[in-house]
Order: structure tokens, then sequence, then C-alpha cells
């Protein structure tokens, strides 16, 4: 029928002025004068994927079911059948693909494709694996039949599929065997070469085939099983591989690669992050970090990226890898659909050859509560591989690989498989879903925080303190992680364990640091409920008093004369606002008294956490500064 196709994926940037252009391209092919001189008729095609997810629905339903393009201000041009080919596609459920209604005259156009049997299925996967151009051409049957049964057991199977966040589509068996022959062939462009042999990893006991798909499948279905567990259970007992010990191997050879600061914690968490970050950045699949706060996930995708230079790595095994420029974007309710379009038009429009784009975008879920839908400009962004290769090219075509990278990050509800973006989006994406962290590991992962600033700050001391200011730590965390987390959010426990720790390596007594890691870094707090948080923080039976805990504050300040030298973090607002207000009356008052003479200071007030503060203050300045000084560090 056709030898051109036009393939245009919509999204929401897509609003009734750029529909109307679309359409004077649809007509310029449909009304191609060349077209009648040939001998045989070829009548062009256009494929319009995703049009629910555009808000121009009412030109939508003028083009697709109308079937007419408007010339000029009132002009309408009607499309023969004979003319053109129009075919579309979408994701029809409003409320779970996050996308616009089809309108009446849609419906009555529309055909209702059903999903595959499990037959069709399975044949579909099968042949997929001995394509060409994009499978393993795996040689041996049996091979090809344990590699059809691991996709299906770690993917369609009903039990695995009641663990996994997000829904499950062909799109993810497809993107899971090209992963996979990436890893094995092509690791991390056309070169020869195995990801397995670059990083020296113990052989696991199956073909080589095989082994690549268990580290695809662990990444596509894996890591949003929840609990891992069921995952690797599943895959042991069904297809007989014991995956877990392979991919903790895997893990642990990444992290290698990586250099790790000091006062990072090697959790559980941040390994799985940065082993699947610098897979999918490196092959440029579309990543989405779910979890709570605590779970590393904004933390592992910079160190990724960061380390990532190309042949400036430090690790040979990065070298191989393009450089990633990251364009970093802090979504929230304000974010339209524009601001998502520009920086598509900036990455497809990269020149350099050195580096390779990568989109950053932070928090999915501020911007799906917006009124405007932004999240649905993402659509055509992510699959731009496929307006890119053009539809009969056979290249990277459903395999979700971009010619740039693009990873995210979102909190989404504990407790629950929804996610805080449609369907029909998130199939697009790689999703690793972390599972909330009970009590008890959030209490561990909290004291190694603050003994990991103790092993920094003084790593020479026995282990016998260390085991005492373990204690503190420990009983500290235990009081307020009670709170956790209607009253104080994981994030700022995590950071309260982190000044605590740091604080009694400074030689303050416990009261003394949890004070201040309580003033400092609990984000904000409801005045009802300061004395509770306080008291939960300094463990202290007694009524609390703001006037008396103020003026254990000033004394710690040097605001009475004290010249003990203390570190003042400013990482986060302090947010008990009483405190705060007390204090400044106190710094004004000394600061009168001092006005005449000007001899006595205030010793060793660091703002250490705030770069561009620390640029404004010469250093001679950090280790004296005046009360006046820190009456205007307070008033920020």
């Amino acid at each position: 029928l056709s030898d051109k196709v036009l393939f245009f994926t919509l999204s929401a940037r897509f609003k009734t002025r750029e529909l109307e252009g679309l359409g004077m391209e649809i007509k310029k092919e449909a009304f191609n004068k060349n077209a009648g001189r040939a001998k045989k008729r070829v009548v062009p095609m256009v494929i319009l994927d995703d049009v629910t997810s555009s808000p121009a629905q009412e030109a939508i339903k003028r083009l697709l079911a109308n079937r007419e393009i408007k010339n000029g201000e009132s002009g309408l041009t009607r499309i023969k059948p004979n003319d053109l080919i129009l075919l579309a596609t979408c994701n029809p459920d409003p409320v779970q693909d996050d996308v616009f209604p089809l309108s009446a005259e849609m419906r009555e156009v529309k055909v209702d494709v059903e999903n595959l049997d499990s037959n069709l299925r399975r044949r579909f996967i099968e042949e997929r694996l001995n394509d060409k151009d994009y499978g393993l051409m795996i040689a041996n049957k049996e091979t090809v039949k344990k590699a059809v049964l691991l996709i299906e057991t770690a993917s369609f199977s009903n039990e695995q599929r009641s663990s996994l966040i997000g829904c499950v589509s062909l799109r993810d068996a497809v993107r899971c065997i090209s992963l996979a022959k990436k890893a094995l062939y092509h690791w991390p462009n056309t070169d020869e070469g195995s990801i397995f042999e670059k990083l020296s990893i113990a052989d696991l006991a199956v073909e080589k085939e095989l082994k690549a798909l268990g580290l695809s499948c662990y990444i596509c279905f894996g890591i949003r099983t929840i609990p891992r567990a069921n995952f690797f259970k599943r895959v042991r007992t069904i297809v007989g591989i014991d995956l877990q010990p392979f991919i903790h191997s895997f893990q642990d050879a990444i992290l290698n690669e990586l250099a790790m600061p000091a006062n990072v914690v090697k959790t559980e968490a941040l390994k799985e992050n940065l082993t699947v970050s610098v897979i999918c950045l490196a092959l440029r699949h579309p990543l989405l970090l779910l979890g709570c706060d605590g779970t590393s996930k904004t933390l592992s995708l910079s160190m990724a990226i960061s380390q990532m230079q190309g042949k400036f790595s430090k690790s040979t095994f990065l070298q191989g890898i393009a450089r990633m420029q990251s364009f970093n974007i802090q979504l929230s309710e304000a974010t339209s659909a524009s601001h998502i379009a520009k920086i598509k038009n900036t990455v497809l429009e990269w020149k350099s050859k050195l580096s390779v784009p990568c989109i950053f975008m932070e928090e999915l879920s501020m911007a799906k509560a917006g009124s405007t839908g932004p999240l649905r400009a993402l659509h055509d962004l992510l699959d731009a591989h496929q307006n890119m290769a053009g539809a009969l090219s056979r290249h990277e075509v459903g395999s979700g690989s971009n010619a740039f990278a693009y990873v995210a990050t979102s909190n989404y509800r504990p407790g629950t498989k929804e996610i805080p973006i449609g369907r029909a989006l998130a199939n697009r994406m790689i999703i690793l879903a972390h599972p909330d962290p009970s009590k008890a590991d959030l209490k561990s992962l909290a004291v190694k925080v603050g003994m990991n600033e103790i092993k920094v700050q003084t790593p020479d001391e026995t282990s016998k303190n260390h085991e005492r200011v373990e204690e503190m730590i420990g009983e500290a965390v235990e009081r307020l992680s009670r709170l956790v987390p209607r009253t104080v959010s994981v994030r700022s426990l995590l950071s309260f364990a982190r000044c605590l720790g740091k604080q009694l390596s400074m030689g303050n007594d416990e009261f003394q640091s949890c004070l201040l890691g309580a003033t400092c870094h609990l984000q904000k707090i409801n005045p009802e409920e300061t004395k509770k948080v306080l008291r939960a923080a300094v463990g202290s039976k007694a009524p609390l008093e703001i006037p008396g805990v103020t003026a254990r504050l000033e004394s710690l300040l040097g605001l009475h004369g004290a010249k003990r030298p203390i570190l003042f973090l400013y990482q986060s607002v302090g947010d008990i606002y009483s405190i705060v207000r007390h204090v400044r009356e106190a710094t004004k008052a000394v600061m009168d008294k001092l006005k005449d003479d000007g001899v006595q200071k205030v010793t060793s007030i660091c703002p250490c956490s705030s770069r561009k503060l620390s640029e404004e203050i010469q250093s001679q300045e950090m280790e004296n500064l005046s009360p006046e000084r820190l009456y205007a560090l307070l008033n920020l």
C-alpha cells in the first residue's frame, strides 16, 4: 500500500495550533502531485501515536473522525480514503493512563485491540529472541525455551504481577531482550564486548545468553518487585536459576568502580540505585526511581552522573561510557508542558560528540499535582527514538533507547502499587521501586549515618569510645523515630543523626549535641508539637521550657562570653521558630551591649553547608565572626 510512513508521537505540548500545523504536513502528503504521476498509485500512511495525551481533542476528532484538515480561518479540506491511510493509537483509560477521554465521535471509529493470549505472547517473545536485528540469535532450542520461560516467569505470571509496581506489557519484554543483547554483545555501544568481561564477574553456571537475560530481567522486572525475595524465589523455583548471588556480585562490582565519599553509608538501596543508574545511563534507557525519603534516590543519580566523565573518568570501566552532560529540572505544580518541550528540543539538537545530554527530573509527583498535566509532554520525549528512526527503519524502534539519557525521581504512596504517573508513561520507563523501610531498618540506617560521621571525624578513637557514642546515637534516634513520619520526616531523622554524630565527635555532651541537631536539622514542625519533638530529641523527662532551651543555645553559640568553638550546620533552615526568635533577641541584646568596645567576638560559627554563604565570607572571618554577622545569619 505504501512505501512512505510518517510517524508522530503526540503529547501535552500538541495544542490546537500544533495540531493544525501537523494537519498541514499531512495535507501535503495527501495531495502530493508527484504521487499521482506514478504508474502505480502509492498512498502515503500517517500514524499518530498517543492521541489522548494531547489536550486538543477537538482538532484530533476533526482530523480522525471527520477526516478534515482546517484550511485557514474558516475553510476545511476533506481527505478522501484513497488520498491517505490515517491511523492512530491511544491508551483509552483517562484515570489509569492519565490521559484525556475520547470524544463520542472518536469512540465510534475506534477499534479495541485485545491482549494477546499466552500462546501468542510466548510466540512473540520467541521470535523476538531469534530476530537477526534485535534478538540474541540463540542456536540451542532448549536454551530458547528456557529464555522464554525466564521472561514469562519474571513478568507475566499471575504471582509475579501481583508483586510488581506498575503495569507490565510486551513493551517490557522487548526492552528486556534489547538490554540483554547490548549487555552481552555491544556494551556500551557498537564495540564488541560484554559487560561481564569488563567487570570480571564470576560466571553464572548457565549459558551466556541466559546470564544476560537474567540481568536484564532483574533490571526490567526484579527491581519493581516488592519484596525482592519474591522475584528471586520464583526464578529459582520455576526456571532453576539462582540469580540472587550473581546479582549481588554484579552490584558489588559496579560499586567498586565508583569513588564513594567517606561520609556515604553503603546501604542496599544505594547499591541497587547505583547499579541500575549506571546501566540505564550507559544504554540510555529512561529510568524512574521511586521511594520514600532516605532511599538515596537523588544521591545515587548525582554520584553516577558526576563520575561518568568519559575518557576522563577515574574508573577504566566508566571510561568506555560516554560523558554525561546533565540538565537538572526540579519539577513543581507550576511546571508546564512547554518547559518539558524546550528541554526536548535542547537534547535532540545536541551537537557535541564528546558528551551525551542527560535529563534529570526530580519529584515527578509534584508536577502530577499541577492542573495543566505537564507530564503528558513526556510521551513524545521518551518516544523520540521512534520519531528519529522512522517507522520503516528497524533501528532501535520499540527498544526504548534514545540518543539522550533520562532519569527521574519521585515519591509514591507507601504500601500501595499506585505510582505518581499514568500507565502509558510508566510503561516507557524502567522503574526501580523501593519498599518502605521498617522501624528497625530506619533506626539501623540512622545510627550508621551518625557513626559514619564519628569515624570520619575521629578515626583514631578507640572502639570502646565508638561503642558508647553508638549507644547515645541509638537512644536519641530511637526516641525520635517514634515521631516518623507524621511529625518528623525520614530525611530530617537522618540529618539529625548526621549532625549528632558530628557534634559528639567534637566533644560536645549528649544534651548539647541533640539540641543542636534538633534545632538545625528538623524540618518544618507544627509549633504545637515543638516541645514534643525537642523532648524526644534531647531525652529530657523534666518540663522543657523554651527560655531554658534558649539559654543553652546562647551558651553554645558563645553569646554569654563563652569562647568554646562550635560547628553550627546550616543544612536546612532552623524550623523551631520560637527558639530562633529568642536567639535573635538575645543576639541583638549582646550586639547592642558590645557595640561600643567591639572586642568580644563569637567564635567558629561555620555555615559550612551553604556554598554561596561560604563564598561570601572571607576565610579569615570564618573563625572569628562578629555578633552582627551572626545576627545576619540567623535572619536568613
